[in-house]
């Protein structure tokens, strides 16, 4: 098996980790709340809240309502207010309630375009 450089594996995962909490945001996958310092301002504070965790991130909304993260600014709020980097493997546990259903239940809302 191949295996990726270090620091491009690292880029990938923030890349495919962004991408995942847009799409989360974008169908509404968990429920989230949005701020900005001033209301002209297109930079929003990003609150979403998972099962058991909850987390922060910064982006903006573009054309169409999408989503677009700022790469690196997800993180895991922790209940002392200290923040970490999130990893997908916790934000992916997170999204499923059930964790019996696994991966299948994630991706049901995918179905209708299949």
């Amino acid at each position: 098996m191949l295996k990726l450089h270090p620091q491009l594996s690292k880029t990938i995962e923030r890349r495919v980790l962004r991408q995942f909490m847009e799409a989360i945001i974008f169908e509404g996958l968990m429920d989230y709340a949005k701020s900005a310092e001033r209301p002209e301002d297109p930079l929003l504070h990003f609150t979403i809240f998972g099962n058991r965790r909850t987390y922060c991130c910064e982006g903006k909304i573009t054309s169409f309502d999408r989503v677009r993260l700022i790469e690196g600014s997800i993180r895991s709020v922790h209940p002392d207010g200290s923040r970490t980097e999130t990893v997908i493997e916790e934000l992916a546990e997170d999204l499923i309630a059930d964790p019996e259903k696994g991966i299948s239940s994630l991706m049901s809302w995918n179905k209708p375009f299949c």
